[in-house]
């Protein structure tokens, strides 16, 4: 295998030059040998159920090349059928969080950096990536529907209301706890109709994700079982810096620079927002980490180069990923969890990889 850096940026005009060097300039490439023989008289086809799969190495660069006889999967009953790269356009949900811990104060402005971070993904999407824009507190409203035109998006963008400035004035409009769960419900209500496998929704919050929803997380999974629709949280503040109680989400987070699945060093509740995204074949982002730049007692700055990787590694994933397909063996009756592995040509487990996909399958998804 060999590596290839990625680039702090992405300036393609053309869907197909773009896709040549998403898999060129930011991923590595494995080449698998195949030889699978196909019995002459092969059983009745089994039902099948498709999920997206991302792979990545423990740097953040994305794998290509995978075939589908070098995943090999555990847990429910079932094979690989295929796996083949979809880079198809997206559509892409922003879910702003305007809570009142977003706002200035408590020695930071959620808001701000949650806004040229939002403003950065945009800039970091595809042309043909459509988006829409959504916020939330206590109550959630939807701001633009899915479009194409960026100019569009950056005027909306630009007329947003400012809670740090008009504190008053979005308190009343929007309230002030932050009602993650039902403004996802809300969301996803809003845009079912236009959302599809392989498209995202994207949280952007500061990390203290609920104080008070009627919904549950458990109804929270519903809303994305066997959607193939994933859902990404973008961290815009320090957990340190942030005055609300991290309840939800542990000190270690993902960066570019040490892209790390929550997953392999903390077992969340049932609970968890971020356990709910990593089950959708989503992830957390959290452009802080450690390298941060204090000044003095009242301000926190994030590194603009980390804050571009990060988001342009949250922009990867959602572009490019492989459609695998899954023969399912038995019915399946309540959730069954599954994980996947990738293989060396000799069957050995390839360490140091990072795999991204939906941890469950769900008996409504699973049809012949």
């Amino acid at each position: 295998m060999k590596a290839i850096a990625m680039e702090q940026t992405v300036g393609w005009r053309a869907w197909g030059a773009w896709a040549t060097r998403l898999l060129s300039r930011t991923g590595w490439l494995l080449v698998i040998a195949a030889g699978t023989a196909v019995p002459q008289n092969a059983p009745p086809p089994m039902a099948r159920v498709r999920i997206p799969l991302t792979i990545f190495d423990s740097e953040g660069r994305f794998i290509s090349g995978v075939r589908p006889e070098s995943l090999r999967p555990a847990g429910a009953a079932v094979r690989v059928h295929a796996a083949e790269m979809n880079l198809e356009p997206r559509r892409v949900l922003l879910l702003l969080d305007l809570s009142a811990s977003m706002r200035a104060g408590y020695r930071k402005s959620g808001w701000k950096t949650g806004l040229d971070l939002t403003r950065s993904l945009i800039t970091n999407l595809r042309p043909e990536d459509m988006v829409a824009l959504h916020l939330f507190a206590e109550k959630h409203e939807v701001v633009l529907e899915f479009t194409t035109d960026r100019a569009l998006l950056a005027r909306k963008l630009e007329t947003l209301p400012d809670p740090d400035k008009n504190r008053k004035q979005v308190t009343r409009a929007y309230g002030t706890f932050t009602l993650t769960r039902d403004a996802l419900e809300k969301a996803w209500k809003a845009a079912a109709a236009d959302l599809r496998f392989g498209d995202a929704m994207v949280l952007v919050s500061d990390g203290a994700w609920d104080s008070g929803s009627k919904r549950s997380y458990k109804e929270t999974r519903q809303l994305f079982a066997g959607s193939g629709v994933r859902l990404f949280v973008l961290r815009v503040d320090h957990p340190d810096v942030t005055y609300a109680a991290t309840w939800d989400l542990p000190r270690t987070s993902i960066t570019v620079f040490q892209f790390r699945f929550i997953y392999e060093y903390y077992r969340p509740g049932e609970d968890d927002l971020t356990q709910v995204a990593l089950e959708t074949g989503g992830a957390m982002y959290d452009p802080w980490g450690t390298d941060l730049v204090y000044y003095g007692k009242t301000t926190w700055v994030l590194d603009p180069a980390v804050a571009e990787r990060t988001v342009l590694g949250l922009a990867t994933q959602i572009a490019g990923f492989y459609s695998t397909e899954l023969e399912i063996a038995v019915p399946i009756h309540r959730p069954a969890r599954i994980s996947l592995e990738v293989s060396d040509p000799a069957g050995r487990p390839m360490r140091g990889l990072v795999l991204s996909y939906p941890h469950y399958l769900y008996p409504a998804v699973a049809r012949p």
